[in-house]
């Protein structure tokens, strides 16, 4: 048998790990947070290096519409991702 110690140590890194993957579940693929739009995104209504979910009906099954704003005057660039659990 572990010392209690040992099992407190377990426990808190394992606590931690399941952390930190809920954390990355939260971000797309770029490490950018990513919201689901209700609307078609538009240029003028994202900020700077934003990113919008839009399930546009135009990805495959399973995925969605990522438009990310890239700078202050930028338009918006489109591709599929894996879309997130619901």
């Amino acid at each position: 048998m572990a010392p209690r110690g040992d099992h407190q140590m377990y426990r808190a890194t394992v606590t931690l790990a399941l952390g930190v993957l809920l954390l990355a579940g939260c971000q797309s693929s770029d490490g950018q947070q990513s919201r689901i739009a209700t609307t078609m995104p538009v240029v003028a209504d994202m900020a700077p290096n934003e990113t919008q979910l839009y399930d546009d009906g135009k990805c495959g099954p399973g995925e969605i519409a990522r438009y990310h704003k890239r700078g202050k005057n930028a338009g918006l660039s489109r591709s599929c991702v894996e879309a997130p659990a619901r």
